[in-house]
């Protein structure tokens, strides 16, 4: 149930949609425009809840082994041939 900090580097960039609310995008080279960032979501308790609960969700469903390891297995397999 922790939100990401993600840059605005390409694949941070196409991530973020599938995040969503557990995504904070932001520009590390403007560093204070991601100070802003951060102060406005962590000044907000219901927005801080819904990202640490999409981020629960996601971690459950989606980013865990159960469902990555017939990708991972299936890859390695295919290299190791």
């Amino acid at each position: 149930g922790i939100p990401q900090l993600l840059s605005h580097t390409p694949a941070q960039a196409e991530l973020a949609p599938e995040l969503g609310a557990a995504a904070i995008l932001g520009a590390l080279d403007r560093p204070a425009e991601v100070a802003a960032n951060l102060d406005a979501f962590f000044a907000d308790a219901d927005r801080i809840g819904a990202a640490r609960r999409h981020a629960w969700h996601l971690a459950q469903t989606r980013y865990c082994w159960e469902v990555e390891k017939d990708k991972f297995l299936t890859s390695l397999a295919r290299a190791l041939t």
